[in-house]
């Protein structure tokens, strides 16, 4: 008897487990949103052609290969905010595989403080509009309301 009762009990408890381990992946899952889900996966297949067609490490990949990466990606015209999502990727896929993340370092958060700042220069100001633009675009504006149809 005492048998049967520390089967069940090992029974129970690795239901329990089982539902913890559910429950736990679930709120991970939960963590970001799909569509942040749908981005990294896309980032890593990007991270991945491209050490690929260049022949460099993927997993793990060295600091050196994540800054080439960024810097090429910059080069591409991709913004700041894109590339740091990348690095959020490929952070996430090594410290899922159980390798430190290449991303944590000196040198990959200087070539992204750089980036930044090359990309953060103004905008080249545009010349203000003057009274006659401003009239045309209103003129442009009501004529297409029933209104102005209507009354004409």
């Amino acid at each position: 008897m005492d048998k049967l009762v520390k089967i069940h009990q090992k029974q129970l408890a690795q239901q329990e487990l089982d539902s913890a381990w559910n429950s736990a992946r679930r709120y991970a899952q939960k963590s970001r949103s799909e569509n942040t889900w749908r981005a990294y996966q896309n980032d890593w297949q990007q991270f991945e052609a491209w050490c690929l067609k260049l022949n460099l490490r993927v997993l793990p990949a060295e600091p050196e290969t994540v800054a080439m990466f960024i810097a090429s990606q910059a080069a591409d015209g991709l913004n700041p905010s894109t590339l740091t999502r990348r690095l959020a990727a490929i952070r996430m896929v090594h410290l899922g595989a159980g390798y430190p993340s290449p991303h944590n370092t000196i040198f990959v958060s200087e070539v992204l403080r750089g980036i930044r700042r090359d990309w953060g220069r103004p905008p080249e100001r545009k010349a203000a509009a003057i009274d006659e633009e401003i009239k045309k675009m209103v003129d442009a504006a009501e004529s297409k309301t029933l209104k102005y149809l209507r009354d004409r």
